[in-house]
C-alpha cells in the first residue's frame, strides 16, 4: 500500500482541524507505525506545504487488492 505515514503534532496550527495529517484527525490502530513532525505554515504566506485537505483521501481496496496479489 502506498501511503504517506507522516502525522503532525501541532494542533495549534490554523488548518489543524482541516488537514488530514494533524494528529487530531488521525486514528492509529495498535501496531501501526507512524512518523511524526510539527509542520507549520510559512509565515510570509501562510501555506504550509505539508497540509494535506480532509476528503482528499480515497482508499482504492481494488487497486490494492491487485497490486498485493501480483506479487
Amino acid at each position: 500500500m502506498k501511503h504517506d505515514y507522516t502525522h503532525c503534532e501541532n494542533v495549534n496550527c490554523p488548518q489543524a482541524l482541516t488537514c488530514l495529517r494533524c494528529t487530531v484527525n488521525v486514528s492509529h490502530r495498535p501496531g501501526e507505525h507512524y512518523w511524526y513532525s510539527k509542520f507549520s505554515p510559512d509565515p510570509k504566506t501562510g501555506v504550509c506545504e505539508y497540509y494535506w485537505p480532509i476528503g482528499t483521501f480515497k482508499l482504492n481496496l481494488q487497486n490494492e487488492n491487485q497490486e498485493i496479489d501480483s506479487k
